[in-house]
C-alpha cells in the first residue's frame, strides 16, 4: 500500500482497517444461534449496508479498486438481508389509500421510559382529534404515571387497560372503543416472570373483533438475558398462533430487530406478517440519535392475514430514548 494515500486528512490504512472490522462484524452476524455476541451484531444491517457503501466510494477516491468492489458486495449482501424478513421484500410501497376508504385502525406503541416524566406533550400528541390512534400501547409505565397520562387523555380514550407488571411489565393500554376481552399471562413461566396481555376490541366495520397482543421482553445481554428474550418470544408466538381471530396485531418493544433469526422464528411460529415500506425500516431507538441509518428497529408491529398494513413510521420521542412507532391498519379485501 502506497504510505502517501490519504482522504480527509485520514491514512489509508484506517480506512482499510474500519473497513475490516465491518466486514468481520458483518460475517459474525451469521452465527446468531451460536452465541448471544453474534447475535446482538445481527441487529446493524442498515448500518453495515450503508457504511459499506461509503467505503466503497472511499476506496475508489484512493484508488484501491479491489477494497472497493469488496465494500460494494458487502453492501449489496447487506442491503439484501435487510429485506428478507419481510412478508413481501420487493414491496416499496404501500397501496395507494383510497380517499373514501374506510375501517382504518390506527395503533401506538411507545416505549415512553420509567424517568420521562413529560405527560403533557405526550398527552396532547395523544389527544390529537384530526386523526386520532385507536389502541395506544405505552410501556415503562409506572403507577404514578398511568394516574397522570389516564387524567390527561380521558376525553380521548375512555377505555383504559391498569398499568401492572413488575420492572419492565408496566404499562397502560388507552383506547377509543370498548375492551370486550382482557387477560394478563406469564408467556415464558420456565424461565421468567414476564407478563403478556392480549384484549379485543370492536372497531366500527369489521366482522369480528380485533385482537391484540402485546408485551416486552428482557435486554439480550450475556446468555441469560438473550435466553430469557427468545423464550419470552417463543411463549408469545404459541398464545398467538393459538388464537383463531382472523383479525390480530402483536405489538411491543421485543429487543430484536427483524435481521435476527429469532424474530424471523417468531413471525413463522405465530402465522404473523411483517412488512414495513421505503428502503430503511422506521427505527425507533436511540431517539437521541438524529441520523435515520444509525438507529435500529427494536419496536415492532406484525399483522394477521385478514388485515393489511397501510403505513409504519416512527413517531416523535418526547425525551425517551424510543420514538413511538405508529401503524396503520385495514381490512384485506383478499382475505375478508
Amino acid at each position: 500500500m502506497n504510505s502517501d494515500l490519504y482522504f480527509l486528512g485520514l491514512h489509508a490504512k484506517l480506512y482499510l482497517a474500519v473497513s475490516v472490522l465491518l466486514v468481520l462484524c458483518f460475517g459474525l452476524s451469521h452465527f446468531s444461534r451460536w452465541h448471544w455476541i453474534c447475535d446482538l451484531l445481527s441487529h446493524f444491517m442498515v448500518q453495515y449496508a450503508f457504511f459499506a457503501f461509503v467505503f466503497f466510494f472511499i476506496f475508489i477516491v484512493l484508488k484501491m479498486p479491489l477494497l472497493s468492489l469488496a465494500m460494494f458486495v458487502v453492501g449489496l449482501l447487506a442491503g439484501y438481508e435487510t429485506r428478507l424478513p419481510l412478508s413481501q421484500p420487493w414491496h416499496f410501497f404501500p397501496t395507494p389509500r383510497i380517499d373514501t376508504e374506510r375501517n382504518i385502525l390506527r395503533v401506538v406503541q411507545y416505549n415512553k421510559y420509567y424517568d420521562n416524566k413529560n405527560y403533557a406533550p405526550i398527552a396532547a400528541w395523544l389527544n390529537n382529534t384530526d386523526e386520532p390512534f385507536d389502541v395506544v400501547f405505552l410501556l415503562e409505565v409506572e403507577p404514578e404515571d398511568a394516574k397522570a397520562l389516564r387524567s390527561l387523555t380521558a376525553e380521548t380514550y375512555p377505555f383504559t387497560l391498569p398499568a401492572e407488571g413488575l420492572g419492565p411489565d408496566f404499562s397502560i393500554i388507552l383506547s377509543r372503543h370498548k375492551v370486550l376481552s382482557y387477560e394478563e399471562r406469564k408467556i415464558a413461566p420456565h424461565r421468567v416472570r414476564t407478563r403478556g396481555v392480549r384484549f379485543e376490541i370492536q372497531p366500527e366495520g369489521y366482522q369480528q373483533p380485533v385482537v391484540f397482543f402485546g408485551f416486552h421482553t428482557r435486554v439480550p445481554i450475556l446468555a441469560k438475558g438473550q435466553a430469557h428474550r427468545n423464550a419470552e418470544m417463543n411463549g408469545m408466538a404459541e398464545w398467538v398462533a393459538s388464537d383463531p381471530s382472523p383479525y390480530k396485531i402483536a405489538v411491543g418493544d421485543w429487543n430484536i430487530t427483524p435481521y435476527s433469526p429469532y424474530f424471523r422464528d417468531f413471525a413463522k411460529n405465530s402465522g404473523m406478517a411483517y412488512q414495513t415500506y421505503g428502503v430503511f425500516p422506521p427505527s425507533t431507538w436511540v431517539s437521541y440519535f438524529m441520523l435515520p441509518f444509525l438507529k435500529i428497529p427494536i419496536d415492532h408491529m406484525l399483522y394477521s392475514q385478514g388485515l393489511k398494513l397501510l403505513d409504519l413510521k416512527s413517531g416523535p420521542a418526547f425525551k425517551s430514548d424510543h420514538q413511538a412507532l405508529i401503524g396503520v391498519f385495514g381490512l384485506d379485501s383478499t382475505k375478508n
